[in-house]
This record gives C-alpha cells, sequence and structure tokens, in this order.
C-alpha cells in the first residue's frame, strides 16, 4: 500500500513537471500528425501558433492531460512494479523480456485511464476546432452531447499498441542504460537512462500515435479510420511511409528529455515522501516505566521525564517513544515485607539517609517498585512517603 501510494503522489507529481515542460510540441506532434499534406517544421509551427493564436494557444488543451497526470503517472509506475512482481523469477530477477513484459502490460492498463483524457486533448489540439470547442469543459459536454459516452474511447486500441510499447521499451532500456554507466544512484545517469529510454521508445511507438491522432481527431461518421493497423496501411497507401512518423522529430524532443525529467521526477518526489513517511514502528514491548502508575501516586506527583538510570533515554512527555526497547520489568524475588520491617533493617544497618529509607518504604509497598528506584522518583515520592510513613531516621 505504501508503494502504491507513492506511486499515486510521485507519479502525478512527476508527469506534471514533464506535461508543463513540454506540452508545446506536444501541440506540434498533433497539428503534424492530422494534417494529411507537406507540414512545416517545428519551430515555423510554433511561431505560426503563437502569432496567430497567441501564446496561449501552445498551451491549448493542456488541462485534460493535467487531469489525467496523477491517475495515469500513478497507474503507469505502481502496475509495472506490480508486474514485475508477477513476471520476476523465483528467485526474483527479472530478465529483460520480463521487463519488457512487465512495462507493455503497464502501458495497457495506463490506455485504459487515458484515453478519455487524449480524446479531448486532441479534439482541443486540432487547428480546425479552434472555433468548435471554446475550452476543456465546453469540448467535454460538446462531445458527450452530440457523439455518446462510447466515443471517449475511440483510438483505445492503439492507445494499446502505442502504449505497450513505448513502456515496455522504457522500462527495458532505463534499467540497461543505468547497468552499462554505473553509480545508479547518481542524478546523472538517471537522466541519461530516461532520455534514452524516452527515445528509443518513441521511435517504436510513434506510428501508433499517427494512427490513434486519426482516429481521435476524426468526427464521428467518418468511418475512414477505424483499427490501427487498417489506419496505419491506409496511412501508407495514401501518404508513404514518412507520414507514418509524422510529428516524430516534436515527439522526440518531448519524450526524449521529457523522459529523463520524468525520471528524475519521480525519484525526488519518491525520496521526499520516503523521508516524510514513518519507518519501522518501535517494537512491542512492556509498558514504559515513565507512563505507568506509581503504585496509588497521584498523577500531579508522577515523575514526567525520564531519569538517568541505565537503559532509560529523557524524551518530552506526549513524544513518540524512542525505538530502542524498554526496559523489562519483573516483581521481585525476594518476600515482601512491612514498611517498618524494611525501614528497621535500614536502620541497624547503618542507613540514615531518608531517600534510602523512602525507597525501603516504596519497595516494600508494592512489587512494581524496582529494586533500584531513580532518584528522580524518590525525590518525587518523598512528600507522600513522609505523609504516610512513621519511621523516620535518627
Amino acid at each position: 500500500m505504501e508503494k502504491f501510494i507513492t506511486a499515486v503522489v510521485a507519479g502525478g507529481a512527476a508527469g506534471t513537471c514533464e506535461v508543463v515542460a513540454t506540452y508545446p510540441l506536444d501541440v506540434v506532434k498533433t497539428r503534424a500528425q492530422l494534417a494529411t499534406g507537406r507540414t512545416p517544421g517545428i519551430w515555423a509551427t510554433l511561431r505560426n501558433i503563437a502569432t496567430t493564436e497567441g501564446p496561449l494557444g501552445l498551451y491549448r488543451g493542456i488541462a485534460a492531460p493535467i487531469m489525467a497526470e496523477a491517475p495515469k503517472r500513478a497507474c503507469k509506475f505502481a502496475c509495472n512494479e506490480i508486474y514485475k512482481g508477477l513476471y520476476a523469477r523465483e528467485d526474483g530477477t527479472l530478465t529483460l523480456p520480463r521487463t519488457f513484459a512487465a512495462g507493455a502490460s503497464a502501458g495497457v492498463t495506463e490506455a485504459l485511464i487515458n484515453c478519455p483524457f487524449e480524446l479531448v486533448k486532441v479534439r482541443l489540439q486540432a487547428k480546425e476546432n479552434q472555433k468548435l470547442y471554446r475550452g476543456t469543459a465546453h469540448a467535454v459536454s460538446t462531445i458527450l452531447r452530440s457523439e455518446g459516452v462510447a466515443v471517449l474511447y475511440r483510438g483505445v486500441e492503439p492507445m494499446f499498441w502505442r502504449n505497450g510499447w513505448w513502456n515496455g521499451v522504457y522500462f527495458s532500456t532505463i534499467g540497461t542504460v543505468k547497468a552499462a554507466l554505473g553509480e545508479e544512484d547518481s542524478m546523472f545517469v538517471k537522466f541519461m537512462g530516461g532520455v534514452v529510454g524516452g527515445g528509443v521508445a518513441t521511435t517504436f511507438a510513434t506510428p501508433f500515435d499517427v494512427a490513434k491522432s486519426r482516429m481521435q481527431g476524426s468526427v464521428v461518421g467518418a468511418q475512414k479510420y477505424r483499427w490501427a493497423w487498417q489506419t496505419l496501411f491506409t496511412i501508407f497507401r495514401e501518404e508513404g511511409f514518412r507520414a507514418c512518423y509524422k510529428g516524430y522529430s516534436a515527439r522526440l524532443l518531448r519524450l526524449g528529455p521529457g523522459g529523463g525529467v520524468m525520471l528524475v521526477a519521480f525519484d525526488f518526489f519518491s525520496n521526499q515522501i520516503i523521508f516524510l513517511t514513518p519507518t519501522d514502528p518501535p517494537a512491542a514491548s512492556s509498558p514504559d516505566p515513565v507512563d505507568r502508575p506509581r503504585c496509588g501516586l497521584r498523577a500531579s506527583v508522577r515523575p514526567r521525564a525520564t531519569v538517568r538510570s541505565s537503559g532509560w533515554q529523557r524524551r518530552a512527555p506526549g513524544s513518540p517513544r524512542p525505538d530502542r526497547p524498554a526496559p523489562t520489568w519483573s516483581p521481585p524475588t525476594r518476600s515482601v515485607t512491612t514498611g517498618e520491617e524494611e525501614a528497621d533493617r535500614y536502620r541497624k544497618s547503618g542507613a540514615r539517609d531518608e531517600l534510602a529509607l523512602c525507597g525501603a518504604w516504596l519497595r516494600a509497598c508494592s512489587p512494581c517498585v524496582p529494586s533500584e528506584p531513580p532518584d528522580d522518583a524518590l525525590e518525587a515520592a518523598f512528600a507522600y512517603a513522609r505523609r504516610f510513613c512513621s519511621i523516620w531516621a535518627e
């Protein structure tokens, strides 16, 4: 459960950082994938959007992916850990194919959560829909009213292929890169592993991303693009092989460094959560002697701070108990005598210290008092003992 909560918080925070940093490139990528003719370059498209639509046009539709980031990234990282446990060998190790299978399974699971948000994002990013949708909420209401609920999962099949390939290659590649570079705890190594993993994964997954954008960008009734492989064959037949990699440069610039940013951010937030999470709880032991009743002593005179005896550790009232085990208590093995007999024994032995007599009286009255009561406890109980003990030192 702790790992899942860490994945939810850290994955959502890391994904949000990656989206905010690279979202303009995602807009350029979608515009290129939806176009059927020749498209301008990345910088020309960015300049054209900023000029004609304003700087906010570069972030049109960002609300949908931000709302999806926490559940999507949490599902990615949490499910990857779950599938790694399922696919691991009996000794707990993972081969490269098993690592790929775990990442691919996590990606397919992620697609089920992300598909509706992805469709809304693509509709808002499409250039031809600028006047059709005023914002994210208006786009959702319009799509549901005119096309129905089922359209939210239009394009989920190419997302299975895209996310499966991307996550499988990504998680298997970063492990290989970390092992090759060594020093897996280094931030630079983690960043480079994410960059290389994101770049390689993007190369394998881009054709399915193009098919997904074509299917989700089309309006209801357009049956030209229906399935992932049918869409890819149609694009290849009508526009050529290069059209299957439209938006690849923008996607590579986004998901290459973005993969590194996401990995480093996830590790950073995970460490913060682990730092704030309590470590192993203290082992169950006998009650703390400070918190136990002192043989009928009132709470007002019961000592509140720990004392100098060996095995005790000073702590403020109400603070958590230290991890070190509390001293064990056992009843005295000697026979219990009366206070008068115990004090008389101390008097005959030459003891004239009032604290010593008070300790003798306390030990005689109750077996819960240790054989050597701490000095603080004696001082606190001395006033009580004077009132009820008639034996005084001569």
